[in-house]
């Protein structure tokens, strides 16, 4: 905060130095009279030892000049003499003119004598227009009165209140002495006196002979049996041909038909009515047996039976696994079902894929030890997490699956780690020559994808996928092995 420095000087010395805010306070908070912003002075009261308050005047609402009014002529309620406060208006709000802050009087009018919706006394809007929107003349602001009519007396469909337009004519063509432009009454008269006017035709423009000037009847046709667009009954033409270009045999001038067809049966693109060519192909290049140029159908099967990802149409590729890599059996490539069941594949794929028989005890206990049980519970673990898309799941059972698998091979190879890690047992393994350098590796990735997971957030399904895959991989082997 900035102060300002004031130099108090006692009988002509220097006494002491002040400070004071740029609102005029002091660090306590006092100003230079010593009251602070709330009016409270430094002696504890609302007045200084004078009797004053913050605003010059005591509790008889006496000023210190020793009036009743300050210096500026307002009392201690901040009015003058007068009544008004520094603003112009009384307590009640109203100025010397009666009006109030708003510029309103107490009838709710303005000076210029409008209420607040800009109405005045009169009922007509500032801007000329009463509360239905006319005018003092009685038009809306598209000039139309309250009947409908125009300074000039005609309504919006130009007809004036006897009912006729501005040539003189009502709605049925007749002027006020009941005669139409032609002179024809209502009953067809002329003003000649006969029923045809003085060519020869009468009010609807036949003669008597029933043919109007141009020559066509009442059923408008001509003597030669041509309507004005000279079209016979039949809807042909002098030359033949109807409205449309077609002659009476179905065929435009350019030898095709309706349907777009000539009399080959081949529309303008060179194909029938089924949509093939001379060389029977179609317009999407596919022949009658539904195969392209390059021997694939519609729906990208080939020939064979299979499209280009190598899939049949029921879903298997040419080894008999569908897409998610299961055959019809519901056994993937690993021979586990989509329960992630694993025992009985595994004894079948011994028995069907290992030439040994299950009968050694080792290598019973070696399949169903403890810490393999583990291990394939916690790949059934990852697979079932995995199919979910939950990624850091997928990360922790994959790594805990690898750490018992490190357990389970050191124990096996009757080798013991250094220490408890995985990264420990992992060296211990290199060491020992155990397992080779990119089995290693891809124990380590599964170590480090784990991690990133759980203690950082970091997870990535491709990854974490193609580790799954691999570690699968790798327990297989090394099962069959054993064997």
């Amino acid at each position: 905060m900035v102060f300002q420095k004031i130099v108090l000087l006692v009988k002509g010395k220097k006494n002491s130095d002040k400070y004071y805010d740029q609102s005029g306070y002091d660090k306590e908070g006092y100003d230079r009279r010593g009251f602070n912003r709330n009016g409270t002075h430094k002696n504890g009261t609302k007045y200084n030892k004078k009797g004053y308050g913050m605003n010059g005047f005591n509790s008889k609402s006496e000023h210190e000049n020793g009036s009743k009014y300050d210096d500026n002529g307002y009392n201690i309620n901040g009015f003058d003499k007068a009544g008004f406060d520094v603003f112009g208006y009384d307590i009640n709000g109203f100025d010397k003119l009666k009006y109030n802050r708003s510029g309103y009087n107490k009838s709710g009018f303005d000076i210029e004598g409008y209420n607040r919706k800009g109405f005045g006394k009169d009922g007509f809007h500032r801007k000329g227009f009463d509360r239905d929107g006319y005018d003092r003349d009685g038009y809306n602001n598209m000039g139309y009165d309250r009947g409908g009519y125009n300074r000039e007396g005609f309504n919006r469909r130009g007809v004036n209140r006897e009912g006729l337009n501005g040539e003189g004519y009502d709605q049925d063509g007749f002027d006020a002495l009941g005669w139409d432009r032609n002179s024809f009454n209502k009953e067809g008269s002329h003003k000649n006196g006969t029923f045809f006017d003085n060519d020869g035709y009468g009010r609807d423009g036949f003669n008597i002979n029933g043919f109007d000037q141009a020559g066509y009847n009442r059923g408008g046709y001509d003597l030669n049996g041509f309507t004005r667009e000279r079209y016979d009954k039949e809807g042909f033409n002098e030359e033949g041909f109807d409205k449309e270009g077609y002659g009476r045999d179905g065929y435009n001038k350019t030898g095709y038909n309706r349907d777009g067809y000539n009399i080959d049966g081949f529309d303008s693109f060179g194909y029938n009515v089924e949509g093939y060519n001379l060389e029977g192909i179609d317009t999407e290049g596919y022949n009658r047996q539904g195969f392209n140029h390059y021997g694939v159908d519609r729906e990208g099967y080939r020939i064979n039976g299979f499209n280009d990802q190598g899939y049949n149409r029921q879903g298997y590729d040419m080894e008999g696994y569908d897409g998610r890599g299961f055959d019809k059996n519901g056994f993937d490539r690993q021979g586990y079902n989509k329960k992630g069941e694993y025992k009985e594949y595994i004894y079948e794929y011994i028995r069907n894929n290992i030439a040994v028989e299950l009968d050694s005890e080792a290598n019973e206990d070696l399949i169903s030890s403890e810490q393999m049980m583990k291990v394939l519970l916690f790949i059934d673990k990852a697979i079932k997490v995995f199919e979910i898309r939950d990624i850091a799941a997928t990360s922790t059972h994959l790594r805990i699956a690898s750490e018992f698998f490190t357990k389970e091979i050191l124990a096996s190879s009757k080798v013991s780690a250094m220490g408890e890690t995985q990264f420990d047992r992992l060296e211990q393994i290199r060491l020992s020559s155990i397992l080779s350098k990119d089995k290693i590796d891809l124990l380590h990735r599964i170590r480090t994808n784990g991690n990133n997971a759980v203690h950082d957030g970091l997870e990535n399904s491709s990854i974490t996928g193609d580790l799954l895959k691999e570690f699968k991989l790798l327990i297989n082997e090394w099962v069959s092995s054993f064997l």
